[in-house]
């Protein structure tokens, strides 16, 4: 295992432990540089999959997409910790909304980005910055839902399930 890998176990399992993300309220990132899920292709997808909470928000791996209520619309206001544990659906360099192939039903005049301050972007749907759980280990995982009340999957006509979840994340 190599030292950046080390350490962001290392930031992971403190989080963990400690069980709370900090929040600063900025609109976009500062200088953290926010943790993205890799894609393979050029092409981004998003559908819709089963979980326990029903049909909600994924990425083409299955994984779990959500939304921050304090954001605003193609507005994020998750930067520094909060990119840890949330890490954000972004587009690469390369990338435009073309490359984002939807299904499901999802339409594509509700796709958009938002611009973070380090110019990258991330992808919304319905204005809302889409991202991920870092304890969402595989397809269907909904662990992030309702976490420190402001968390919430997205469904799939494009709004947050605010339904609370029995078993805590």
């Amino acid at each position: 295992m190599n030292r950046t890998r080390l350490a962001l176990a290392g930031a992971f399992l403190a989080l963990a432990l400690i069980g709370t993300v900090t929040l600063s309220g900025s609109a976009t990132a500062q200088s953290a540089s926010p943790t993205t899920t890799v894609v393979s292709s050029r092409t981004i997808k998003i559908g819709i999959g089963d979980s326990s909470l029903g049909r909600v928000m994924v990425d083409g791996s299955g994984m779990t997409l959500y939304m921050f209520a304090r954001d605003r619309y193609n507005v994020s206001f998750c930067d520094g910790q909060c990119l840890v544990a949330w890490p954000p659906m972004m587009l690469r360099s390369n990338q435009t909304l073309a490359d984002v192939e939807l299904s499901g039903g999802l339409r594509r005049s509700r796709l958009s980005y938002a611009l973070r301050d380090d110019g990258s972007r991330q992808v919304t749907y319905n204005g809302w910055p889409l991202y991920y759980w870092f304890r969402d280990t595989k397809p269907g995982d909904v662990r992030g839902q309702w976490v420190n009340d402001i968390w919430w999957v997205m469904t799939e006509d494009g709004s947050p399930n605010t339904a609370r979840v029995a078993s805590a994340p």
